[in-house]
């Protein structure tokens, strides 16, 4: 067995290594290339080709969706600047309320005083 499995001396097997093994064995694709009747070099090596040919698919994968990338992150600076320009206008606006209220509280305190002076001039007379 430990042959057929690459080892050519036992060697006690650690509980992680162990684990890993009981995991591997129950995998159905593990399991049905050890019980087929092709030798586990070419099964080892088949898997790394199908592996080799998954990884290419997603580097590809990742390469095209790359632009896509890019074009979002560019949407996303222009969305930024626009905030930005938009936050700079409501300060802006925030700033021209505060002195329209200024300058009403100043009416109504012109007002109010102008009224005293006319009330003062009417108790006068």
């Amino acid at each position: 067995l430990w042959q057929s499995l690459g080892f050519s001396v036992y060697t006690p097997l650690e509980e992680a290594d162990l684990s890993e093994l009981i995991h591997a064995v129950c995998d159905p694709t593990f399991a049905s290339a050890l019980e087929s009747a092709k030798p586990l070099a070419s099964t080892v090596a088949q898997i790394e080709q199908e592996l080799s040919a998954v990884e290419l698919e997603s580097v590809a994968d990742f390469v095209s969706e790359g632009e896509n990338l890019m074009g979002l992150s560019q949407d996303m600076m222009a969305c930024e600047m626009e905030l930005a320009n938009l936050e700079r206008k409501l300060f802006g606006y925030t700033d021209r309320l505060q002195g329209l209220a200024k300058e009403i509280r100043k009416l109504q305190d012109e007002t109010a005083s102008a009224a005293s002076g006319v009330a003062n001039r009417n108790v006068a007379e």
